[in-house]
């Protein structure tokens, strides 16, 4: 992996992360059911790179959960249930 360099806070390859819609959009958080190992983080993270338009942010394994941009929730809910997740928005707390 090269280094970040001073204008990059993310791996280069990864624009999304520099799409400034990203700060000004709301987030909702999803809980993923059966996420158990980084091979499912990618399943995820790769399944998400399909849909246009959504912006993923940190899929994250120890919690389970998935932060993305609010009104994207359906196509992102969808899109994990076809690789075989189980996924709601999570409950705050």
């Amino acid at each position: 992996m090269r280094p970040l360099n001073a204008n990059m806070t993310h791996p280069p390859g990864e624009e999304e992360y520099n799409d400034p819609r990203r700060f000004l959009m709301k987030s909702i958080e999803l809980a993923i059911d059966g996420m158990h190992c980084n091979g499912c983080v990618q399943r995820v993270s790769d399944a998400l790179k399909k849909i246009p338009g959504v912006l993923p942010e940190k899929v994250e394994l120890g919690k389970a959960r998935l932060q993305v941009a609010e009104g994207q929730e359906p196509a992102v809910l969808a899109a994990l249930d076809n690789i075989g997740f189980d996924a709601r928005i999570a409950q705050p707390g």
